[in-house]
């Protein structure tokens, strides 16, 4: 299908800026004809080069190809080190996480292939490979600031390795571009991009679909301001305490940070949804490990499966368009969705998992 309608708006604007950056052309100046406003870093300007000067259908097609072997190869790779461990709930959530892609695709957005490079720059600091680890990192988060949150928690484990990596990274980041461009239009043109930035974080625009907003709308100021500082402080308190941990509980802490990123975002949209898809292989996994009341386990059960009816499944074929719910055009069901999975995520994090153990402070093996 991608082949046979070709490029869109979103990757018509990848695109359209990526010529700009060649031809020495500010991309953030104006509205690009035939796409949207240029948000991206220079420097992802030089990585969408593989794809800019292909034909429109040749584009699409090799675009979507990329961000879904990114974003499985990051998937996968936390699979593995879950020890392969494949049952009802792990088949769940991979199903889950392949329709939300799914959606992502349909629009050739970035984000897909956002959250898999985190996913596997995280999946290197667990393997110890802190170099890999932090260079990527720093790539993924010039590219798109929103993953910018895991390694600045990351750098409280206080990991020299860490530190240097973040640094080469980012000087690496700005600095291949001077090559292209020269001096001083490299540095106007990062100025431009941080300009960009600040209007698209809702400093300069309304936010929307971030939890103040839709709550805000639903149940009004007065009592959305306060709920959404508590949900907002407690993240914080547990992603700085999870982060200082010698045992990391990478599960918990990353679908924690994942959601607490859409919660706090003041721009997102429908496919953006695709970055808490991950959170449903790590929290299918971190059930597995509980042993507690039944009527507990019912519940956290039956709350990981209405979380992914309400981000994802709602929004798919699967579920007949005469029944959707009356929020659905404005997508608060994607945002209450994406908020239980931040309290699962928040709950997980008293529950010890007796099933698997936490070697050497990494990841969880189960005990054979």
């Amino acid at each position: 299908m991608l082949y046979s309608t070709g490029t869109n708006i979103v990757t018509e604007t990848y695109r359209l800026g990526t010529l700009r950056f060649w031809s020495g052309i500010d991309p953030y100046a104006l509205p690009l004809l035939g796409g949207d406003r240029y948000e991206y870093s220079p420097f992802f300007c030089l990585l969408y080069s593989f794809f800019a000067f292909l034909p429109s259908k040749a584009q699409a097609l090799a675009w979507s190809l990329a961000s879904c072997l990114i974003f499985w190869l990051g998937i996968v790779l936390w699979w593995d080190k879950f020890g392969r461990i494949w049952n009802k709930r792990i088949a769940i959530a991979i199903a889950l996480a392949a329709m939300e892609l799914n959606i992502c695709l349909l629009y050739q957005q970035i984000n897909a292939s956002i959250v898999g490079a985190t996913l596997i720059g995280l999946w290197y600091y667990s393997e110890r490979n802190l170099l890999r680890s932090g260079l990527l990192l720093t790539l993924v988060t010039n590219t798109k600031p929103i993953p910018g949150l895991f390694p600045i928690l990351l750098l409280l484990r206080r990991e020299p390795k860490f530190f240097l990596a973040l640094a080469v990274g980012s000087v690496f980041a700005l600095v291949v571009p001077f090559f292209f461009l020269g001096w001083t239009e490299n540095v106007a043109m990062h100025l431009q991009w941080v300009f960009r930035l600040i209007d698209t974080m809702g400093l300069v625009r309304p936010p929307q679909l971030d939890l103040g907003s839709v709550l805000g709308e639903l149940v009004g100021q007065s009592v959305a301001t306060p709920l959404t500082f508590a949900c907002f402080a407690l993240s914080i308190v547990l992603l700085i305490w999870g982060s200082l941990r010698e045992k990391l509980d990478w599960a918990c802490w990353i679908s924690l940070a994942l959601s607490f990123l859409l919660l706090a975002s003041p721009r997102t949209e429908s496919p953006t949804f695709v970055l808490i898809a991950p959170a449903y292989l790590f929290l299918a996994y971190r059930l597995n490990g509980i042993k507690t009341f039944r009527w507990i386990s019912i519940g956290l059960n039956l709350s990981y499966v209405l979380a992914g009816f309400m981000i994802t499944v709602h929004f798919t074929d699967l579920w007949p368009r005469a029944w959707q719910l009356p929020f659905t055009i404005k997508y608060y069901s994607k945002v209450l969705g994406t908020l239980l999975i931040w309290l699962l995520s928040t709950v997980l994090f008293f529950f010890k998992n007796t099933q698997y153990s936490v070697p050497h402070g990494l990841f969880q093996r189960k005990i054979r």
